[in-house]
């Protein structure tokens, strides 16, 4: 009986290319480590453009600031909220003060009803900045009194900053800011504007109202 078997053939690739594409990457990569031994960095012109620029940037922020600073205050007078807001420009950037007692209900994250259109005209004004290259930071900041037991949504100022400040980000949110520029920080008492209490341990009432509050800081990314 007869078996037929196939043969296989073996096919031979020819890669002699290979060797001269890899000689011609060599040459070129010898070729571009000369030319940049070869090269004198012009250290001075670098710094003096990049001092330049950045001096420039800062400029920018610092007029954008100062209109945005002088727009807020004007609103503040007009709706006579003195005693309940404040802005000023700092090493940070912006900084936007809530009075806690003037914008939400006591031991509440919720907005009183009058708050409500003064925060709205807050997000017209940053809308128009053009807040883009910026971050918006918000604060909530409690004083040193306990929170009471019968509050299960904040048992502490922990929560309740950190309530107070989210209700803060998520109003601008809903009003059309972007939430990838806003970030919550709850503070509770640990970093407060002044004593809560004095030397004696005796509480001091109205540096507690004071460091009750929520701080919208507006800085450069």
């Amino acid at each position: 009986m007869t078996t037929n078997r196939s043969k296989k053939k073996t096919t031979t690739i020819d890669e002699d290319w290979m060797l001269t594409y890899a000689d011609a990457i060599t040459l070129l990569l010898c070729f571009f480590v000369l030319l940049l031994s070869i090269m004198e960095p012009k250290k001075e012109k670098f710094d003096s453009l990049r001092s330049a620029f950045a001096e420039a940037v800062d400029g920018k922020a610092d007029n954008t600031f100062t209109d945005l600073t002088s727009e807020i205050q004007t609103m503040i007078q007009e709706k006579m909220m003195d005693d309940a807001m404040s802005v000023e420009q700092t090493e940070r950037g912006m900084m936007i003060e809530l009075a806690s007692g003037a914008f939400y209900a006591q031991g509440s994250a919720d907005f009183k009803d009058e708050a409500i259109p003064i925060l709205m005209d807050l997000v017209d004004m940053i809308k128009d900045f053009n807040y883009d290259a910026y971050r918006i930071d918000v604060e909530g900041h409690t004083d040193d009194v306990p929170m009471s037991g019968n509050n299960p949504a904040f048992p502490t100022n922990w929560e309740l900053s950190s309530g107070r400040a989210s209700r803060v980000v998520r109003f601008f949110i809903e009003e059309g800011l972007d939430e990838q520029h806003m970030k919550v920080i709850s503070y509770a008492d640990t970093k407060p504007k002044v004593p809560n209490i004095d030397d004696e341990g005796n509480a001091i009432p109205e540096n507690r109202e004071l460091n009750r509050r929520v701080v919208i800081v507006i800085e450069r990314e």
